[in-house]
């Protein structure tokens, strides 16, 4: 905006003296609905700014024209102010942090819980309006009203901000038209229920004197006996079978938003705790099955992804061995894609050819299946081309998080993938600490930092038998030099088209943080500048448990191999 914040506080408080209430009641359709739409442009600077009861008057005219106005095209612009406004910050904030500043912290804590409270109502309001809009015999209203509720559902970040029986209803009016509607709704409505999911606490119990409200407007939702509790328990199974359902039968963005959703999920830490998680591993399969023959690579991405997300073993059930054989398949393919065009030779000097039960052979040797990452309708060779190293980082991450979860009884299960991908297991360790160890001394500033103390075990001569240059940007893309500061520093290996700078960005949570159940970043133990081996060291263990409960004299060399790569005796 070429405005200063203050000509954009005289615009908007103009706006509220003048032109809002002489569009808000002009008799043509058409002037009351580019007037309300045109408050979606406000901005946060300007909000704040105007006086009280400016703020008070552009916020609540959207509320009443959806309410009251018996336009369609009114009441959609309406729902998309609502969903715009919603996102910018409240004013208590400001208000806090005066307080702080001047050192009356009771009264700062006062404030705050007086602004919460306000905020808590608010979007208790916002909440119902939508929610109703959600229901609008209009389409055209039902599609901006559901993207406005995915808006409000994650401005919430503090869960205080949100009572339990706004959250049910939420996720209700979300699951169903997650179930009812057409594509462009569900994937706004599995985004919304992303938020609530990373919001809700699955081991409160309902209560009773929340059960009922004067504006409830979502009783005949549902005529599951979970529309008569507050309880998160109550409605996660409808939540979770809308999820499965707009993976399963969605578009492309309705399915990545799903995925999303369920990572949240799975990174709840009151969902296994409340429920169990006997849910998960048929939503495992789904995901296992949509990595392996989705078209779209950003879809595989996401699913890659909350593959990795489950916080224990316990959560992929009877699919664990599936998931471990599929990937590492994934992996595999991604290591060979780009890099040759005959039979893929591994770091390790031997010949590695793909199984042929994750695809039909392709030229020369090498199996080609999905799991290349071929770009989806429309999609160009260059969109592939660029997507593909990103997935196979991606790919690795997930592989490493999930043999960090394996025990000494998935040994038996998982021996095929074991036995015949063992090298393609170590390549995946070796490229990833080398990652990390790359990303580390590039990330100091004085160009020429130490490297943190070999936390691996591994010598001089080990760490020297497996490098090799590679390209700054995609390893192994024929063509390309490092700059010289990265071949000084650089111990990756050959991996086809994989991105090291994607893969140590993914090991490493201050770079690239997610969302927890409460918001913040996913809990993980971090090296030095965030940097994580220790993620590195927790698949190394799981590795070495399940080799050396196959037994045999090369599954303990291999064993031995990955208790020096954890940087110690396996516990």
């Amino acid at each position: 905006n070429s405005l200063s914040d203050a000509d954009l506080v005289q615009v908007w408080t103009e706006v509220a003296q003048s032109h809002l209430p002489a569009m808000t009641t002009h008799g043509n359709a058409l002037v009351r609905a580019a007037g309300i739409g045109a408050l979606g442009g406000i901005t946060a600077s300007a909000l704040r700014g105007v006086r009280e009861d400016h703020a008070r008057l552009l916020r609540n005219a959207p509320r009443d024209a959806m309410s009251t106005d018996d336009s369609p095209a009114v009441r959609a612009a309406a729902c998309r102010a609502v969903g715009a406004l919603a996102a910018l910050p409240t004013r208590g904030s400001r208000l806090g942090e005066g307080c702080v500043q001047s050192g009356n912290r009771e009264n700062h804590a006062q404030k705050h819980e007086t602004e919460t409270e306000k905020t808590r109502q608010a979007t208790a309001r916002d909440a119902s309006l939508l929610i109703a809009a959600m229901r609008d015999s209009s389409k055209s209203v039902r599609l901006p009203a559901s993207w406005a509720v995915a808006n409000l559902c994650g401005a919430v970040t503090d869960r205080a901000a949100i009572d339990s029986l706004t959250l049910s209803k939420l996720a209700l009016a979300c699951v169903d038209a997650a179930q009812r509607e057409g594509d462009k709704v569900r994937a706004n409505a599995a985004r919304a229920l992303g938020h609530v999911l990373a919001l809700a606490d699955f081991s409160e119990t309902s209560d009773s004197s929340s059960e009922t409200s004067e504006n409830d407007s979502t009783q005949d939702l549902n005529a599951s006996s979970s529309t008569s509790s507050t309880s998160a328990a109550a409605w996660l199974p409808d939540a979770t079978q809308a999820l499965m359902s707009c993976l399963t039968t969605g578009n492309a963005k309705t399915q990545w938003n799903a995925c999303i959703a369920i990572r949240e999920l799975f990174c709840n830490d009151s969902v296994c705790a409340a429920t169990g998680q006997g849910w998960s591993p048929l939503v495992i399969r789904i995901l296992l099955m949509l990595v392996r023959d989705s078209p779209n690579l950003k879809l595989k991405q996401h699913c890659a992804a909350t593959l990795a997300s489950p916080r224990n073993r316990e959560a992929f059930g009877g699919a664990y061995a599936d998931v471990v054989s599929v990937v590492v398949g994934a992996v595999e393919l991604g290591f060979d894609d780009g890099a040759n065009d005959g039979p893929a030779v591994s770091s390790f000097g031997t010949q590695v050819s793909s199984s042929s039960r994750y695809g039909s052979p392709g030229p020369k040797g090498v199996t080609r299946t999905n799991f290349g990452a071929q770009p989806d309708a429309g999609a160009t060779d260059a969109d592939a081309r660029r997507g593909a190293p990103r997935f196979a980082a991606r790919l690795a991450v997930t592989l490493l998080r999930v043999v960090s979860l394996g025990t000494e009884e998935d040994a038996e299960s998982v021996r095929d993938a074991l036995v015949k991908k063992r090298l393609v297991f170590k390549r995946v360790v070796e490229t990833s600490r080398s990652a990390l160890f790359r990303e580390y001394a590039l990330s100091k500033t004085d160009g020429d930092a130490d490297f943190p103390e070999d936390p691996f075990g591994f010598g001089k001569k080990q760490e020297t038998d497996f490098a090799v240059p590679h390209d700054d940007v995609a390893v192994g893309v024929s063509g390309g030099t490092a700059s010289s500061h990265a071949t000084a520093v650089d111990t990756s290996l050959t991996v086809g088209s994989m991105d090291v700078k994607t893969l140590a960005a993914a090991l490493s949570p201050v770079k690239s943080p997610g969302r927890s159940a409460t918001g913040g970043a996913f809990e993980n133990d971090e090296g030095d500048d965030g940097y994580s081996f220790l993620e590195i060291a927790a698949a190394a263990l799981g590795l070495s448990r399940m080799y050396r409960a196959l037994g045999g004299k090369s599954n303990e060399q291999d064993a031995a191999f990955y208790e020096t790569a954890a940087g110690g005796e396996a516990s």
